[in-house]
């Protein structure tokens, strides 16, 4: 069954101060809610300098590589810095001729050259999600300009 993913802009209060992003949707659930909330990051998505936003989609739709060792890639990271030394949320994306998954949530940094496997701290609670890539990608460019920070 597919899932369904959409952005809806979201607020941040604390430091560095106010941050407009978009927050991640899936099936009516935002993950910010599921699972960012207890670390306080914020979605990759909508926010930054623009040439930070085209990179953030650009990674998204595996058009440049991943940002994390064994391909995985940030979905929530650090609202201050957008250092993945602080920590992100991770997942494994592969896209297919018509279909897109998120796979494998866990947590993890790039603090360590030689990050093994064994590093992602992985959410039992989330399996996979399995997206229509049209509308994946639709969604995922549309993020752009959709946040600020102030």
């Amino acid at each position: 069954m597919l899932s369904k993913i959409e952005i809806r802009n979201r607020q941040r209060e604390g430091y560095p101060g106010f941050i407009n992003y978009a927050d991640i949707i899936i099936d009516g659930q935002s993950l910010f809610d599921l699972i960012a909330h207890k670390y306080d990051f914020v979605s990759c998505l909508g926010w930054g300098s623009p040439e930070f936003q085209e990179m953030q989609v650009d990674r998204l739709l595996l058009k440049i590589d991943s940002d994390l060792p064994n391909n995985r890639d940030s979905i929530y990271i650090c609202p201050a810095c957008a250092d993945l030394g602080c920590g992100a949320i991770t997942v494994k994306i592969e896209i297919n001729d018509d279909t897109v998954t998120w796979s494998r949530f866990g947590t993890q940094n790039n603090l360590n050259d030689d990050l093994e496997e064994d590093k992602v701290y992985y959410f039992d609670q989330i399996e996979e999600y399995i997206f229509n890539k049209s509308e994946y990608e639709e969604v995922i460019k549309n993020s752009k300009g959709s946040g600020m920070i102030r």
